[in-house]
């Protein structure tokens, strides 16, 4: 099997791609092995490719590869094949993920997959990666993500971080506010429009609300 056998790891990684499209034993056992390839990309690939061809198979894959690999590439895609499986099993991982501390690139995997479970820790978690101490990146995508999830609680969050500090943040919660919309979204994007002096969020309050 190319999958197993070719030096060229770029090769390997088409090779198992291409088993998503034959679910016979072979394939399976081939994805499998291929969790065990010393390229964090194929063996990230693998596990996409278990998802789509034995779910039960990827589910128990994902759950020891985010354990146990060392590469955080493959451990961000383990988190999403995880959740998609089994969110409920997954959360305390995606829960962990997000913490502060942990990669960026496992932050906003978190930060991504947790807009799409239907639990209050994930809400939280989403909340607690706005706070002002948070990367802007993460802060901007926990505040969508929360919007997403629970728009009623986006509001509350957005209408605060209209006046944070950091004033690209602020753009963003209006923004999000905008898309969130409703009567207390527009409440509150029309009083900062008065109290406003920053000229970019000023400016982002006029066109959201022109455009509402």
């Amino acid at each position: 099997f190319i999958a197993l056998n070719e030096p060229e790891s770029a090769l390997r990684l088409v090779a198992v791609a291409q088993l998503a499209r034959d679910s016979s034993g072979a394939a399976l056992d081939v994805a499998t092995s291929a969790l065990r390839d010393p390229a964090s990309e194929v063996r990230a690939q693998a596990l996409a490719t278990l998802d789509s061809i034995d779910r039960p198979r990827a589910r128990a894959a994902a759950a020891a590869s985010y354990a146990s690999d060392p590469n955080d590439v493959v451990r961000a895609r383990a988190l999403s094949v995880w959740a998609r499986e089994a969110p409920a099993d997954a959360l305390p991982a995606l829960l962990d993920a997000a913490l502060p501390g942990r990669t960026l690139l496992l932050r906003f995997r978190a930060t991504t997959v947790l807009a799409g479970v239907r639990d209050a820790r994930a809400g939280d978690a989403l909340e607690r990666m706005t706070a002002a101490s948070e990367p802007r990146d993460l802060r901007v995508a926990a505040l969508h993500a929360l919007a997403q999830r629970d728009s009623a609680r986006a509001v509350g969050v957005a209408a605060r971080a209209v006046d944070d500090a950091d004033p690209l943040f602020a753009v963003a919660a209006v923004r999000e506010l905008a898309r969130v919309s409703g009567p207390a979204a527009r409440t509150r994007l029309e009083a900062a429009q008065q109290a406003e002096t920053r000229v970019t969020v000023r400016a982002a309050i006029a066109e959201v609300l022109q455009g509402r």
